[in-house]
């Protein structure tokens, strides 16, 4: 209820704008229904909040029941990458996508309209007024449709999201949308076309882009392991002519594999869609080294939200769950077997949220080299990762959560013949300017004689 449309709200907002005299002068006397994604779009309201997620075959579930998929155009997200936080969320003007995790309480915003202001602004004049009706571009449209956010510079009239499929594996989302989210596929108004997101890489694909609004993709359907898409179609992708008359069923394959390592046992050298690497049993060589990070998040906010819970064990089922993402994002980063990476850090500790302070959650973990790199190279790696926001880590499903003002502290561990203790590290502030740097530091492990 608190999300859905306050139009007496809005009209208040209205009247800071325009004035309440000039609103009455046009006969705009109150808001309606319609103006509320313009209100959205201004940063007045936090979603238009009028369609919830009832929408046609919506939700859909992973087959273990850990992910739900669903659209709906209000503000469902519980969590928010790190990079794309910012002094206001992203607006939620129209219907999104969103993912919905059972085991840590999350519910990811998946698909992204923009924030408010002047690059908004000029993204909905440049999408909506070339098909929009005269009486509503610049010069036509009236005083009073403009005071009520109608004219098409002003009114949102894009498809983020509709109509999710979630593959068994829980690694893929197929759903359809007139946007682009890829930042390199043109998107035009009611051009439907079909989109695929990998949720472990945050990675979209486009499955379809026919360029035009007349030849629509609807209904995808998509195979357990997230490679199939089906969808039908009213343009021919075999003859590359369109068919009106009657839509056709279509499947797409998409080519999904690791480029990052040719001995992973699923290297790809052009896939499709970048996924992890996956690597047959692998041995650990030399000395391993630990990693302290900061992950942003409220671990009781989090469990309040968990599916289906036995509130006895909910906490170490959690932090289990969270400490095997943070593993697994970790490997993905750095192309390299999952058994390399040890989160060290006490799971009681997590799941009760001792450690938990001030939206802070820190977690050390340890990394192992082999024999291409030393474990000393990957955690360099992984810093210099770190201080690229494009990088893999800030995408990984997990770790695009962590603190982007704690630099990952890296401390090698050297045998000795003289035993000492490893020092206590905690995580450093990140420099005001420049790119973090590794700076590790040496500890000797106790031996024992």
């Amino acid at each position: 209820k608190p999300q859905e449309c306050n139009t007496t709200f809005v009209y208040e907002k209205m009247q800071e704008m325009w004035g309440a005299d000039n609103l009455t002068a046009n006969n705009v006397n109150s808001a309606f229904s319609s103006v509320c994604n313009f209100a959205a779009a201004q940063g007045w309201i936090r979603s238009t909040g009028s369609v919830g997620i009832g929408a046609v075959n919506q939700p859909k579930m992973s087959d273990d029941g850990r992910f739900l998929s669903f659209t709906t155009n209000f503000n469902a997200a519980t969590v928010t990458a790190t990079q794309e936080m910012g002094d206001h969320p992203d607006v939620v003007t129209a219907i999104n996508l969103y993912v919905y995790d059972s085991k840590l309480g999350f519910t990811w915003k998946i698909t992204r309209e923009g924030k408010p202001g002047p690059t908004l602004d000029a993204e909905i004049e440049k999408f909506c007024c070339p098909a929009a009706s005269a009486s509503k571009k610049r010069g036509a449209c009236s005083l009073a449709n403009e005071m009520k956010g109608g004219c098409c510079w002003q009114k949102p009239c894009w498809f983020p999201a509709l109509n999710s499929h979630l593959s068994g594996d829980g690694h893929s989302v197929a759903f359809v949308g007139d946007m682009s989210h890829d930042l390199t596929t043109e998107s035009y108004n009611k051009d439907l076309e079909i989109w695929h997101y990998h949720i472990p890489t945050s990675t979209f694909t486009a499955v379809t882009d026919t360029i035009d609004p007349d030849h629509d993709d609807l209904y995808p359907s998509v195979s357990f392991d997230g490679s199939v898409v089906g969808f039908t179609s009213d343009f021919d992708y075999t003859t590359g002519t369109p068919i009106l008359s009657a839509n056709q069923v279509f499947a797409a394959k998409l080519e999904m594999g690791c480029s990052r390592d040719v001995n992973a046992v699923n290297y790809m050298a052009m896939p499709d869609v970048e996924t992890c690497c996956e690597f047959a049993e692998t041995e650990a060589m030399g000395a391993p080294v630990t990693v302290d990070l900061v992950f942003l998040g409220d671990v009781s906010e989090m469990i309040s939200r968990v599916a289906f819970a036995n509130r006895a064990t909910v906490a170490n089922s959690f932090a289990f769950q969270y400490v095997s993402d943070i593993e697994q994002d970790l490997a993905c980063s750095l192309s390299i077997p999952k058994a390399w990476v040890k989160v060290t850090s006490s799971l009681n500790e997590l799941g009760s949220g001792a450690t938990n302070t001030n939206g802070n959650i820190p977690i050390t973990v340890e990394i192992h080299g082999g024999a291409a790199k030393t474990a000393l190279a990957l955690a360099e790696e992984l810093v210099d990762q770190y201080a690229d926001t494009k990088s893999y880590l800030w995408r990984a499903y997990l770790t695009k959560t962590m603190s982007a003002s704690a630099v990952p502290v890296v401390t090698t561990l050297t045998p000795t013949l003289d035993p000492t203790s490893k020092p206590t590290v905690t995580p450093t502030e990140a420099p005001v300017s420049g790119s973090p740097v590794v700076s590790p530091t040496t500890a000797s492990p106790v031996t024992k004689s």
